[in-house]
């Protein structure tokens, strides 16, 4: 008996052990304050202002655990205010996936609240449809014939209508009200091939949402990739065209420079933002950053064009701990309100 009971304890540990080299838990949590010149009006939910560099308070967890058959990945992210409610929002959840390999892994079926680890845009937005957060809730196959090359079909609730109570066919009992309905929407398709040298990707779902990217992987320390989206989902709209160029080099110690585009178009307006941002470490402790989101609010229109400065200092307390001071100037403070405040980042 006693022979038994250490077999299957040694079994057990031996399982956990296997278990727990491919399981991962990871995330950050950032949050700060900002305080308008006048001190009329503070906000609790920026970390740091900026495109490039900043972002809101935000906490991130994910979980991930890779086997030799399969694996799953989820994250929550809570953004915004910290206040006590929407902490349990299905928002939140940005993903949740289960998959399974089939012949080491050149076959892959997923399923769950989808996210594209493999045939996404792989640049600033990363994105593939419409909700570049995921891709809905569904399934999902990934193919790759050859090294480099991944292919996937999937079939998702993210541009997925629902039965109303006036709908006919819910009138008749042939569907209740809030089933989704099933038709072409349903269903996505992708690909990405990537080498040594570069990558390029592109998806068409038929629900009349596109996207494509190309990237250039040749040049150590150089990132260059540019992206575009299109989205012509609202059949009553016209369709919104997004390009997202961005650049960003690490080549020289210490120093980053860095350039991130936005181009908006939607039927004969065309929106732009040019952010350029830089970044030089002193030291291992303190960082000095700046970037500059220039906006031309329509090409056409030059006038309207406004730029916000974010400078920022940072002091890093450990690899995975910083706070930041930072300011936020605008040049028309109709568009965008001055600010200053300070920011604490800490990862795990």
């Amino acid at each position: 008996m006693k022979k038994t009971l250490g077999i299957a304890a040694a079994a057990l540990v031996a399982g956990a052990s296997l278990f727990a080299e491919g399981l991962s838990l990871n995330g950050f949590i950032r949050s700060g304050i900002s305080i308008d010149p006048k001190g009329e009006t503070v906000k609790t939910d920026t970390w740091l202002p900026g495109d490039y560099f900043g972002g809101g308070s935000r906490l991130r967890l994910n979980i991930n655990y890779d086997g030799v058959n399969g694996g799953a990945t989820f994250r929550y992210q809570k953004s915004g205010s910290f206040g006590a409610k929407d902490w349990f929002e299905a928002d939140n959840i940005k993903w949740a996936m289960g998959y399974a390999k089939f012949l080491d892994g050149k076959i892959i079926a997923e399923a769950g609240k989808l996210v594209d680890t493999y045939t996404s845009t792989g640049g600033w937005e990363d994105g593939t449809f419409g909700d570049n957060a995921g891709a809905g809730i569904g399934a999902r196959v990934v193919v790759s014939p050859v090294e480099g090359l991944f292919i996937t079909a999937s079939a998702s609730d993210i541009y997925l209508e629902k039965y109303e109570a006036d709908d006919d066919k819910v009138k008749d009992k042939d569907a209740s009200e809030g089933d989704l309905k099933f038709n072409e929407k349903l269903f996505g398709f992708t690909a990405k091939y990537a080498t040594d040298a570069f990558f390029v990707t592109g998806g068409v779902h038929l629900a009349k949402s596109y996207y494509a990217s190309f990237g250039l992987t040749a040049v150590d320390n150089l990132t260059l990739v540019v992206e575009a989206f299109i989205n012509d989902t609202a059949d009553e709209d016209d369709p919104v065209t997004t390009l997202y160029p961005w650049v960003e080099y690490t080549g020289i110690e210490n120093l980053t420079l860095a350039a991130l585009g936005a181009i908006t178009i939607v039927d004969d307006s065309t929106t732009i933002t040019i952010t350029p941002a830089v970044s030089y470490a002193l030291t291992d402790v303190i960082s000095l950053a700046a970037e500059s989101t220039i906006t031309i609010p329509d090409a056409d229109d030059a006038d309207d064009t406004y730029a916000v400065i974010t400078p920022s200092v940072t002091f890093a307390a450990s690899k995975k701990a910083s706070a930041t001071v930072f300011a936020s100037l605008s040049t028309d403070t109709d568009s965008a309100k001055h600010s200053f405040g300070a920011g604490v980042k800490y990862a795990f």
